[in-house]
C-alpha cells in the first residue's frame, strides 16, 4: 500500500522530533527540487503546529496528505478523539481551508 503522506506519526514524536528531521522526511520524497520559500513554509508551518498542538496528546498527524482519487493533497491531517481535521493552505494565494469531520 503507497504511503498517502510524506510525514506521519503520533504527535508526541512529532513535537518531540527536530525540525529539520520532519522537513527532511517531507523532501526525501519530493521527485523535483524544493525552493526555499517552500521550504521555509514548511519550516514555520512545523513551528506553528508544534506550538499549538501540544494538548493533543493522543492525536496522530499527517503532514503532505494525499487525497485517494481526488489528485488534491491537504497540508496537515490531524486525527484526535475520533475527529478527523484537515487542513490545506495555499502560501501564494494566501488562501486557507480547515475541514472536519466526526468518524
Amino acid at each position: 500500500m503507497p504511503q498517502r503522506a510524506k510525514y506521519s506519526g503520533p504527535i508526541t514524536t512529532f513535537i518531540e522530533e527536530a525540525p529539520d528531521s520532519i522537513l527532511g522526511k517531507i523532501t526525501s520524497t519530493s521527485a523535483h527540487d524544493v525552493e526555499l520559500l517552500q521550504r521555509n513554509a514548511w519550516l514555520e508551518q512545523i513551528r506553528v503546529l508544534k506550538d499549538q498542538l501540544t494538548a493533543f496528546q493522543s492525536a496522530y498527524i499527517f503532514l503532505e496528505f494525499s487525497i485517494p482519487r481526488m489528485g488534491k493533497r491537504a497540508d496537515v491531517v490531524l486525527i484526535a478523539e475520533g475527529v478527523v481535521l484537515g487542513y490545506s493552505s495555499s502560501f501564494q494565494s494566501h488562501h486557507h481551508s480547515l475541514t472536519m469531520a466526526k468518524v
